[in-house]
């Protein structure tokens, strides 16, 4: 029984690191402005 806890809290523990490394990919309000005020390379 106590395997089965463990393995459990493994799961839930793993669970939120990846969410915590989701997280750490979403775009802040700064990057957006900053890409705005780049300039546009041409030919793209």
């Amino acid at each position: 029984m106590k395997k089965f806890f463990f393995a459990a809290a493994l799961v839930v523990s793993g669970l939120l690191v990846g969410c915590n490394q989701l997280t750490q990919y979403t775009i802040s309000e700064q990057e957006i402005n900053q890409a705005l005020r780049s300039p546009i390379p041409p030919g793209d």
